[in-house]
């Protein structure tokens, strides 16, 4: 895949893109689904589970250097074959269209219980998938100016959230290490599902004005989610204590309620407006992988696959606001795409780098 002509993305909008693949909903319920496991200790497991991403990020950053203007879907095909490749690229693929749906389930279930309760699930999920189809469909630079803005916005209410320090309980976080070194590892494996979203650095970094400063921005995108993701999980923790945060589905949410502004009535609406934002950006984001994918592979015209995309996302969504155990499901499907990520990406790595060692060797017994 050759963009010399399409590389228009800076080193800012590279980091907003790269947090608005991976910051989400999941932001307002990690804590719940980590203290099941390492009680006061979750924050420790959340820092842990930065490896993934980390991991990801080094190989990614090694493939890029190599092959700065092919992403992985075009090295998919060259080291597989393009049947393979393709199939390959296809499973890649699935796990953002699985991703915009659990999210839209989401974001219909707390859109009605604190903002918009008098609007039906159609009416929410109708309108929601219409904007963000919409902004994946203006395409990657649009894109990245809406996720440089909701980075500024996210950053900004985190720290508003420092404000819960003052409300909370030391106690809350202690003991240290107290509920054992096998639970605080095996909740780690959890933050899967919320760490997902680095691997599209593969499928953007062509689109760079300079390939040079992909490295730094992907680290420096790296740094300021996990900050927000270990931050969320350790002021929840803070101020509520483990013991209440299990009452509240969306814990996090409380934080906000300790914040006191003159002039605003109830903070938590300007949070809420944020996350929504959020949300929005990783629908879009989520949205334009897919149809990328799809495009590269099938050559149907984005704007079909996009509206495929909407009448598909909108009916499974409303489905699963009827399944009570699809969190389980999501579970599961989160961790086989963590591994098949991990496999799929390292297996590139490897035959590229076979390759150039064995070019270097030919090339030195040539001279």
């Amino acid at each position: 895949m050759n963009n010399r002509d399409k590389k228009y993305l800076t080193s800012s909008q590279i980091i907003g893109l790269l947090i608005g693949f991976a910051v989400g909903p999941g932001l307002l319920r990690s804590p719940n689904s980590l203290i099941k496991f390492a009680e006061q200790d979750a924050w420790i497991s959340s820092i842990i589970g930065l490896t993934y991403p980390l991991y990801i990020i080094i190989i990614a950053n090694y493939i890029i250097r190599k092959y700065p203007d092919d992403n992985i879907l075009s090295l998919s095909r060259k080291c597989f074959g393009k049947t393979l490749g393709n199939i390959l690229n296809s499973i890649y693929g699935l796990q953002w269209i699985i991703f915009i749906i659990t999210i839209s389930t989401d974001l219909i279930k707390i859109s009605r219980i604190y903002f918009v309760a008098f609007l039906t699930p159609v009416k929410v999920v109708i309108v929601l998938l219409a904007i963000s189809i919409y902004a994946a469909y203006r395409g990657l630079e649009s894109l990245a100016t809406l996720a440089q803005i909701n980075l500024y916005l996210l950053v900004s209410i985190m720290i508003f959230s420092i404000a819960a320090l003052k409300y909370g309980k030391l106690l809350n976080i202690q003991p240290i290490f107290g509920s054992g070194i096998k639970n605080i590892i095996h909740s780690s494996f959890l933050t899967c599902y919320y760490y997902l979203g680095f691997e599209n650095l593969l499928l953007i970094h062509p689109f760079a004005k300079d390939t040079t400063n992909v490295k730094k921005s992907s680290f420096t995108a790296l740094l300021i989610s996990g900050l927000m993701w270990v931050w969320t999980i350790f002021v929840t923790i803070y101020y509520l204590g483990i013991d209440i945060i299990p009452k509240s589905f969306w814990s996090f949410i409380l934080v906000f309620e300790s914040i006191n502004i003159p002039i605003v009535n109830n903070f938590r609406y300007i949070f809420m407006f944020v996350w929504t934002f959020a949300v929005f950006i990783v629908i879009s984001g989520h949205s334009f992988t897919a149809s990328l994918i799809m495009n590269d592979i099938t050559n149907i015209n984005r704007t079909f696959i996009l509206m495929f995309l909407y009448f598909l996302c909108t009916l499974s969504s409303l489905w699963l606001m009827s399944l009570d155990s699809y969190k389980n499901a999501l579970d599961a499907i989160s961790m086989f795409f963590t591994l098949y990520n991990i496999v799929f990406i390292s297996i590139i790595s490897i035959i590229i780098y076979i390759k150039n060692k064995t070019f270097s060797k030919r090339k030195a017994t040539i001279n």
